[in-house]
């Protein structure tokens, strides 16, 4: 990917969640779909064995990149970079992430 097209897909991103932060429901809702997308793909892969608790998964923003994690009382099961055209891309490590919490 060009830096000119990661530019364009992180602007999308932000001004996505930008638009539906001022929308209130909306956010939610878009959140709640893609934590659930999260959760779907994580027991599509075959290695879940714990159970991601939806109170303690998240969708938050790492140094400028939106991600969703998927969390129990254990810790961090999984994580999914949120790319500019909505789908989620499973993440092996992504720095910074020990320490969102």
């Amino acid at each position: 990917m060009t830096c000119r097209e990661n530019h364009h897909y992180s602007h999308f991103s932000s001004m996505f969640l930008s638009i539906t932060a001022k929308i209130g429901k909306g956010r939610k809702d878009m959140i709640s779909n893609l934590e659930d997308r999260a959760m779907r793909a994580y027991f599509r892969s075959g290695d879940s064995l714990d159970q991601p608790s939806e109170s303690l998964s998240s969708v938050e923003r790492v140094d400028g990149k939106d991600y969703v994690f998927l969390r129990n009382s254990f810790g961090l099961l999984a994580a999914y970079q949120i790319m500019g055209s909505g789908r989620l891309m499973h993440m092996e490590s992504i720095a910074g992430a020990s320490e969102v919490q």
